[in-house]
């Protein structure tokens, strides 16, 4: 499958009142700081908040995957980085990967597909003109393979037959 090199970063760091019982950070703000760089790479195709609050369309989230591959602790800076996998007349397939700032070891993976929607209608529709205008420019701009995290199943790897 082809991608492109990461194309928007966000970097952050891991706050206090992000930290829950078993001392890492919670799950929603893994969730929120995808979220964060899903939003910056929306606001560069011009599908941010204006557009939704406008009227023009917004995407939505159809699905999504993340994996957890390492603790993160409170102070620890990290770097959210974003790269299209594949779109379409309607829908954006991108992947984004949480590095810890300090080690480059990467802590979680999000795996999204998103979808425009007219949201005056509450309908799914094509892209707007100039929004297919610009993924096809950053399209060919830097391909490169898909992380081998893409296309992840979620299954129990059995170590062992399972008995019967």
């Amino acid at each position: 499958m082809p991608a492109t090199r990461p194309l928007f970063s966000i970097s952050a760091t891991v706050a206090a009142d992000w930290i829950d019982y078993n001392g890492h950070m919670s799950v929603p703000y893994y969730a929120h700081l995808f979220d964060r760089c899903a939003e910056r790479f929306y606001e560069y195709l011009g599908l941010g908040r204006t557009s939704a609050q406008g009227g023009r369309g917004s995407l939505f989230s159809l699905e999504h995957h993340t994996t957890f591959l390492r603790e993160l602790m409170e102070g620890t800076a990290v770097t959210i980085n974003l790269q299209l996998l594949d779109w379409d007349e309607k829908r954006l397939h991108y992947f984004m990967t949480m590095v810890n700032a300090a080690t480059g070891v990467a802590a979680a993976t999000s795996e999204q597909l998103a979808i425009h929607v007219n949201t005056k209608e509450r309908t799914s529709c094509p892209l707007p003109p100039d929004v297919v205008a610009k993924l096809a420019e950053i399209w060919p701009e830097a391909t490169m393979d898909a992380p081998k995290e893409a296309g992840h199943i979620i299954r129990i790897r059995r170590k062992r037959p399972v008995q019967e």
